[in-house]
């Protein structure tokens, strides 16, 4: 019998195929035998359905995206009757807690002091960096959700000396910029106060937290003049929404500018009015963010229902301001033009591809291993940590359907800090 290496083609040739056919000595050796075939088959085709879609997409990226969002927004709205039908009862709680808001009395107010860029020529550039892939939380909605040790081994680890030096060469060629740096989380970081305060000499930093760390790590060490904190609270983790406010009060107390942000995640939006009006009666007008990935088969925001779009976007612009009168002012005055263009756009989505887009010249985003990307959605830029790095000289069109974050929408044409309105580089 021939040794010849298989080939789809031999099944075809007599003098390979009969005498296997003649070996077979039972019932049990011709299903094994089937069943190789079989699997042989499948994996095939999916070898070349898997090379014919990288083909598609290094030749047409656009429609490439195009047909992956067709195919996401079909099975979404597919799946939204079976999802709505399983949650009827859900549904008339979150239209009753909209109506039925009430808003606690009596707790303390501390006002936020101003933003560190408060009173300061605006900077040339406003950059995201992810400082690294390591957070001591596992959100079921972050990106990393299970996948941290995929991506933790690329995250670049430089003492405060070496960020400095690399830094003050970005400032010397882009003068001062607005950074405000996520993660994972930062203060996980191997010296990241350190990091913070020489880094803020030159710029300003906001530092986006889950703020499981003790306030008084920071107090005396950072100036309040130019770092302020975006405490992010993630309710599985984080315990109850009134501890995690009163340590937002206390950066408040000691100076810093301190803000909040909830991620309105299907599963918890139940506790989202509770956990608003704590740290609402508290003075702290928490951003509510709606939901951006999968969850059951639905793409958000897109697939919020009826009820939880009234309740997330009732939050989100401000609805519940007034059932605490004139007392909300302060904290309603927190609320800016880019938030509100930001959040709009996520609870109603545009086509973005082909407008002018300042990422990439006026924002990027610095990642963990050192690259600059122009946005969250890809577009490199350089890498950081090269002598010749630069940002990008102009503006250019989004590669991208639509702008999927809501940080970065406000680049894009139209946006407050898009094109027409940042003009020409400095």
């Amino acid at each position: 019998m021939t040794t010849e290496k298989f080939r789809l083609a031999l099944l075809f040739k007599p003098s390979y195929i009969v005498p296997r056919l003649r070996s077979i000595r039972s019932p049990r050796e011709a299903a094994r035998r089937a069943a190789d075939l079989a699997r042989y088959l499948a994996l095939g085709a999916g070898n070349c359905l898997y090379a014919a879609r990288g083909a598609f997409m290094r030749a047409w990226p656009g429609a490439a995206e195009d047909v992956r969002w067709a195919w996401r927004a079909g099975r979404s709205a597919a799946l939204a009757p079976v999802r709505l039908a399983a949650g009827l009862r859900r549904e008339l709680r979150l239209y009753r807690a909209v109506a039925g808001y009430k808003a606690t009395k009596g707790r303390e107010r501390v006002p936020n002091p101003p933003p560190p860029s408060a009173g300061k020529p605006p900077p040339a550039v406003h950059l995201s960096w992810n400082i690294h892939v390591a957070c001591n939380y596992d959100c079921p909605y972050c990106w990393f959700h299970g996948r941290w040790g995929e991506f933790a081994g690329g995250s670049v680890s430089l003492s405060p000396a070496e960020w400095a030096r690399h830094w003050d060469r970005f400032n010397d060629r882009h003068g001062a910029a607005e950074i405000h740096i996520a993660g994972g989380e930062p203060f996980i970081y191997p010296g990241f106060a350190e990091i913070a305060a020489g880094l803020s000499r030159r710029n300003v930093l906001y530092v986006i937290t889950n703020l499981s760390w003790d306030p008084a790590d920071v107090i005396g060490k950072l100036d309040p003049a130019r770092v302020g904190f975006s405490a992010s609270y993630h309710a599985a983790a984080a315990g109850p929404a009134d501890a995690f406010a009163e340590k937002v009060l206390r950066l408040r107390r000691a100076g810093f500018h301190a803000t909040a942000s909830i991620v309105a995640y299907p599963p918890y939006l139940e506790g989202l009015p509770a956990a608003a009006d704590a740290f609402l009666s508290r003075g702290i007008y928490a951003v509510v963010q709606p939901f951006r990935g999968e969850w059951r088969g639905g793409a958000y925001p897109g697939a919020y229902t009826r009820a939880e779009r009234a309740l997330v976007g009732w939050l989100a612009r401000g609805g519940h301001l007034a059932a605490y009168g004139a007392a909300a002012a302060p904290a309603a005055g927190m609320r800016g033009e880019t938030e509100d263009f930001g959040r709009e756009y996520m609870l109603a989505p545009r086509r973005t591809r082909g407008l002018a887009c300042d990422a990439g010249r006026a924002y990027g985003r610095l990642q963990f291993n050192g690259d600059m990307i122009r946005c969250s959605q890809g577009g490199y830029v350089g890498n950081f940590l090269k002598e010749d790095f630069s940002m990008a000289a102009s503006a250019a069109p989004c590669p991208f359907r639509r702008c999927e974050c809501v940080n970065e929408v406000v680049y894009v044409e139209g946006g407050p800090y898009g094109p027409a309105v940042s003009g020409p580089r400095p």
